[in-house]
Formats: structure tokens, C-alpha cells, sequence
């Protein structure tokens, strides 16, 4: 978790949205199934423009 809290910490910095949520126990494999609809509900949010 050390190296995506210091990716965190760098998107505050920056101002770039993004969600994190740590999940105690939780692995890749355990947290991957769930967290689908609010990914894809967070990237409809903040759609990248067109260049």
C-alpha cells in the first residue's frame, strides 16, 4: 500500500481527481469484483477531452 499512498499523495497534490479506499484484509483478487461498478461509475464522471 506504500507505494499507492505515495501515488495518492500526488494526485492531491496535482488537484486530479481520483478515489482510493483501502480495505483492511482486503487483496487484489477480494476487492476487484466489487469495486467494478464504482470504477466504471467514476470514469463515466470524469471523462477525458478530446484532443
Amino acid at each position: 500500500m506504500e507505494n499507492t499512498r505515495s501515488l495518492v499523495a500526488e494526485l492531491k497534490q496535482l488537484r486530479v481527481p481520483h478515489k482510493c479506499h483501502e480495505i483492511a484484509g482486503g487483496t487484489h483478487s477480494s476487492v476487484l469484483e466489487p469495486a467494478i461498478p464504482p470504477i466504471v461509475e467514476f470514469f463515466s464522471q470524469h471523462k477525458r477531452a478530446d484532443r
